[in-house]
């Protein structure tokens, strides 16, 4: 964002209203959450270089009823991830069908009780973009460009201390507003998941230079190390491929153990 070295101006509005009641589950490669539900909280600052002539950066008014509006728009809904690259979506006439295929969850939606987001995954990282979009669609982007305000923040709360900050400039696009994609701020390598630290304790690489003294050391170690990766939560999420190597590794080195 770009430094207001000639002074700038803030608006923030967090009122009691801010907030909508809804139900979501976060999916991706690996991981579904159970359906679960919060009581969000939004909040929007509008910054500018300047205000108009009525002494304004932008009537309070405008943006609550912006806001207010936003919310109500989730209220009492099942926030559903359109762009999600792991949950199938059918939309019947009646009813929305959503299966995470990976462990085949089903979910099946009355379409009246379902908000549908242009996002990828219903965090509230995600949810933040969507209102930066939203409350620009409400109020109207002429008018905020209008009023000098050259840059919005979204805070989305899902518990108490527990949000998300979404910060960006105005975009000159133009008369009209191009709403910012999610994907765009999606880091496109994909997350594996790493395991503990027993589970990346490497094995000695070469154990037949290791001195019969060393390796009688490594015995207990080793034999601890197979009972905590059998014991280990986190493995659940490793490849099995690479879950396997391992056990082979400890597995080939008590073997040569045994032989000398």
């Amino acid at each position: 964002m770009n430094s207001f070295h000639n002074g700038s101006f803030e608006v923030t509005l967090q009122k009691e209203n801010f907030k909508f009641n809804a139900a979501h589950f976060v999916a991706f490669k690996g991981f579904r959450e159970r359906l679960h539900g919060h009581n969000y909280r939004l909040g929007v600052k509008l910054i500018g270089t300047r205000i108009r002539h009525d002494g304004y950066l932008i009537d309070f008014g405008i943006v609550k009823d912006a806001a207010r509006k936003c919310c109500k728009k989730l209220n009492e809904h099942v926030l559903i991830p359109t762009l999600s690259d792991v949950l199938d979506i059918v939309y019947n006439e009646d009813n929305v069908e959503v299966t995470y295929a990976e462990d085949g969850s089903r979910f099946v939606f009355p379409k009246g009780d379902c908000a549908f987001l242009p996002i990828v995954h219903s965090t509230v990282e995600e949810i933040s973009v969507h209102f930066w979009n939203s409350i620009i669609d409400e109020i109207g982007l002429e008018y905020i460009r209008g009023r000098g305000i050259s840059c919005i923040e979204i805070t989305v709360s899902e518990d108490l201390n527990q949000n998300a900050l979404f910060r960006h400039e105005i975009p000159d696009t133009g008369g009209t507003f191009s709403p910012l994609s999610v994907t765009t701020f999606l880091d496109s390598s994909e997350f594996t998941p790493q395991p503990c630290q027993p589970c990346n304790d490497s094995m000695p690489s070469s154990v037949s230079k290791t001195s019969n003294s060393d390796l009688k050391l490594y015995v207990d170690d080793i034999t601890k190390r197979i009972q905590e990766l059998r014991a280990c939560v986190c493995c659940q999420q490793v490849e099995s491929s690479k879950f396997s190597v391992k056990f082979d590794e400890i597995a080939k080195s008590i073997e040569k153990i045994k032989n000398r």
